[in-house]
C-alpha cells in the first residue's frame, strides 16, 4: 500500500510540472530521477531558463506546486525540481560567495549583511563557514526578509590606515549575478534541503537570487 502511494505520488507530480510547461508554452519536457529517499524532476529543453525565471522565482514556484501535488498524493518521498542543474551551481555559488566574504569579513574587521535568502541557500552559507577561524554566520529577521550577517571573529582589524573597532556596522551586500567556477568536487545540491513541505508551507516559496538570466515576459 505505502510503494501504491509512493508511486501515485510520484506520477502525479510528474504529470503536473510537464503539464504546466506544456501550459506555459515552453519547449521543455520533464523526467523524474528517483531514490529510496528522493525523487528529482529535472526539466530539459530549448526554454529551460525560462523555466529558472528572474533569480530562481519561477523554479522556486513550480517546486512548491509540485510539493502541494504530490503531498495530495500521500508521496512520502522528499521531491526536488531542478534543471540546467541551477540547484548544484547556486550551490557552488553560495559556497564560494560565503569564503569571500568571511575573508572580507576577517579583513575588514565588519559585519556584512547578505540579502533575504531562502533557508536552503541560507543553510548552504552556515554550512560553508561552520569551520572557519575568520568569521562566524548568523541568521537575523523573519522571513521573507530573513537574512544572515557574517561576522568577524577578530573585529579589530586595520583598515584604511587605522584600527578599525565598528565591529557592529554591518554593509548590505548584493551578491554577485555570475556564477563562478570551482575545481572542488561538487556539493550535493540537496544535502541541506530536506525537500518536504516544512520548508513552503508557512509563506511559500521565497524569491531567489539567480544568476545570468533576465526578466523572462510571458
Amino acid at each position: 500500500m505505502e510503494n501504491q502511494a509512493t508511486e501515485t505520488g510520484s506520477n502525479k507530480a510528474l504529470e503536473f510540472v510537464n503539464k504546466l510547461v506544456e501550459l506555459m508554452n515552453l519547449d521543455c519536457k520533464a523526467e523524474a530521477d528517483e531514490t529510496d529517499e528522493k525523487i528529482r524532476i529535472v526539466v530539459t529543453g530549448n526554454d529551460s531558463n525560462v523555466v529558472i525565471g528572474y533569480r530562481g522565482d519561477v523554479l522556486d514556484a513550480i517546486q512548491y506546486l509540485t510539493l502541494l501535488v504530490s503531498n495530495k498524493g500521500e508521496c512520502e518521498k522528499k521531491i526536488v525540481v531542478d534543471t540546467e542543474n541551477y540547484r548544484a551551481k547556486r550551490t557552488e555559488t553560495l559556497k564560494d560567495l560565503a569564503l569571500k566574504l568571511a575573508d572580507k569579513a576577517d579583513r575588514t574587521g565588519r559585519k556584512i549583511e547578505l540579502e533575504p535568502m531562502n533557508p536552503f541557500e541560507r543553510r548552504v552559507i552556515h554550512a560553508a563557514l561552520a569551520d572557519s577561524d575568520k568569521a562566524t554566520t548568523e541568521s537575523v529577521g523573519e522571513d521573507p526578509n530573513r537574512h544572515i550577517v557574517i561576522i568577524p571573529k577578530n573585529p579589530k582589524r586595520r583598515h584604511g590606515g587605522g584600527y578599525n573597532n565598528k565591529g557592529n556596522g554591518a554593509k548590505k551586500y548584493q551578491e554577485s549575478a555570475a556564477p563562478t567556477s570551482s575545481e572542488q568536487p561538487a556539493y550535493d545540491p540537496y544535502a541541506a534541503y530536506d525537500g518536504s513541505m516544512s520548508n513552503f508551507k508557512h509563506d511559500g516559496p521565497r524569491k531567489m537570487r539567480s544568476f545570468g538570466y533576465k526578466k523572462p515576459r510571458f
